[in-house]
Parts: C-alpha cells; sequence; structure tokens
C-alpha cells in the first residue's frame, strides 16, 4: 500500500511539472524586426506568422517540446514542393508544354510561371499561356516557380513563389516532345512549412535558425494582450 501511494505521488508531480513546463513555454512571440510572430498553445497546436516588407506566409500546426531547451514544430502542410507528371513523347522536334490544373478558387491567369532550364530561367508566362515551347536544346534538368500576380490587387501582400520538383530529362531520345502536368494546390500560397523544424528555447524567448544569416534569431515573448497576428 505504501509503495502504491508512492507511486501515485511521484505521477502526480510528474504530470505538474510537465504542464508547468508547458505553461512556462505557451504564449506569443514577436519579432524585434517585425518578421516572426508565433503563438503556442497549451494544446500543443501553434499559429505562426511571416512578415517582411510585403512579403507574407502563414503556417498552424502542431509543436512538441523535445527537450529542456529546445521544441520542434511540424506544420499541418509538411511540404510546398509541387509535383509534377511528365510524359515524354517522340516527335519532329524538341518542346515543352505544360498543363496547369487548378481549383475553381484558383484561377490560372492570374499566377505567372517561371521555367528554368538547366537552373537557367527560360520564360516568364501567367499560368493560362503555356501551351508549347520549342526547345533548341533539350536541358538535363526542368523545374519551374509559380508566382501570385492576380491582374486585380486586393491586396499588397506578397507570397513566397511556390516551386515544383526537378525533373531529370534523359536526352538519349531525340527530338522529344516534354508534357508536364501539374496540380497546383491554392493553399501552397502564403504558406510556410514547418517539418519538425527546430526552435530553441531562451529565457523569456524562443530562437529561429536563420539559414540566410547563418544564426540563430530570438524572438521576445510579448503579453497575451497584444495582438501579433494580422490575419485570423
Amino acid at each position: 500500500m505504501k509503495n502504491l501511494l508512492i507511486a501515485i505521488s511521484l505521477t502526480s508531480i510528474l504530470a505538474l511539472q510537465s504542464c508547468s513546463a508547458m505553461k512556462d513555454i505557451t504564449g506569443k512571440y514577436s519579432s524585434k524586426y517585425y518578421e516572426h510572430f508565433l503563438k503556442l498553445n497549451l494544446d500543443s497546436t501553434f499559429k505562426y506568422e511571416f512578415r517582411s516588407f510585403h512579403m507574407y506566409a502563414q503556417s498552424s500546426g502542431k509543436w512538441l517540446r523535445t527537450g529542456k531547451k529546445k521544441l520542434l514544430l511540424s506544420s499541418n502542410i509538411k511540404t510546398t514542393i509541387v509535383p509534377v507528371k511528365m510524359d515524354v513523347l517522340n516527335a519532329r522536334y524538341n518542346s515543352l508544354s505544360i498543363n496547369i490544373n487548378t481549383s475553381a478558387s484558383l484561377e490560372s491567369e492570374n499566377y505567372r510561371c517561371q521555367i528554368y532550364l538547366d537552373d537557367s530561367l527560360f520564360t516568364i508566362r501567367r499560368a493560362d499561356s503555356l501551351s508549347e515551347f520549342k526547345l533548341e536544346h533539350l536541358p538535363r534538368e526542368i523545374y519551374l516557380k509559380f508566382t501570385f500576380d492576380p491582374k486585380i490587387s486586393t491586396s499588397n501582400l506578397v507570397s513566397p513563389a511556390v516551386i515544383t520538383e526537378k525533373l531529370n530529362i534523359d536526352k538519349s531520345q531525340q527530338p522529344m516532345s516534354i508534357k508536364l502536368n501539374i496540380d497546383l494546390p491554392g493553399a501552397f500560397f502564403y504558406y510556410k512549412p514547418f517539418n519538425h523544424e527546430l526552435v530553441k528555447i531562451k529565457r523569456n524567448s524562443v530562437a529561429f535558425y536563420n539559414s540566410y544569416k547563418r544564426k540563430w534569431e530570438a524572438i521576445p515573448k510579448v503579453t497575451d494582450s497584444v495582438n501579433i497576428f494580422i490575419r485570423d
């Protein structure tokens, strides 16, 4: 009986410590340089916004504390890399054609497509004008970048580009007609994916790693009364 009471007491203490540790880091965090905005909820969900001048992206998902000084963010969408279906046919000349499948709320005329051949920009067209391009030389690799560029703008916010996977081309069969078929999800625009992203826990702040500057950037904690988000 005594051992049972001790076990129950230890379990209760550990549960209280775990709850206290979660409460210590839950709340709102706002970057001094107005780039990173994060809210960690007690139910292990999070909301995030990135804002830099007109550039904007948001994210939401689950967070998990994995140590005294670190946690991981896993967004609902793990990646915004767009898969591509490629068909290669025998032809009289080398060509590239692209078909974009969009939802009813995602009109292709409001998006621009940048076509990259061997990491060099080949051309930029609206996504509804990608029927066929003649190629003087076959590339070894193809990928596309899509940007949101509506004909009638209703916001000054700019989404990061959405990029497709890179496709390797077998040049042994020439000439050829390369046909790309792409399902372009509207949810990928204005979205920042996190796939087990490491965030460091510091005193009264958390820190994200800036791969461009190659350093950790601290985001101070702010009171819950501060409105840190510009979109619901």
